[in-house]
């Protein structure tokens, strides 16, 4: 059975149109204590999980932006997103775009808590 994908934005809540769990994460993204550590590139997140069926599962790609200054060296960034339930996350990716004047970046660590799930 194919994944089902929510294009309906409704958040914190089952869509009642299409039946796709939409669950809300802060992710807390670590930027390393490093010279020159930090990035002005846009940065997106994919998480990849499985579901009860043990099916692999991934959230569309979420773009990471709530202010000019993120990914700055030795900065914990927060945002909060929103995608549909990819089950048990085993993985993320995040990549970013090259853009910008101070487009390297070393990345530290990612956290990820749910923090809304509902059926």
């Amino acid at each position: 059975m194919a994944t089902r994908v929510c294009t309906h934005i409704i958040p914190h809540a089952l869509c009642r149109i299409c039946g796709v769990a939409v669950i809300t994460w802060l992710c807390l993204v670590y930027t390393a204590d490093e010279r020159a550590a930090g990035t002005n590139a846009k940065v997106q997140l994919v998480i990849y999980g499985k579901n009860e069926k043990g099916e692999s599962v991934k959230s569309d790609e979420v773009r990471l932006e709530n202010s000019e200054d993120n990914f700055e060296a030795g900065q914990e960034d927060q945002f909060k997103i929103e995608t549909i339930d990819v089950g048990r996350p085993y993985k993320i990716r995040v990549s970013h775009d090259n853009s910008g004047s101070f487009a390297a970046w070393k990345l530290d660590r990612v956290s990820l808590y749910c923090i809304s799930f509902r059926y």
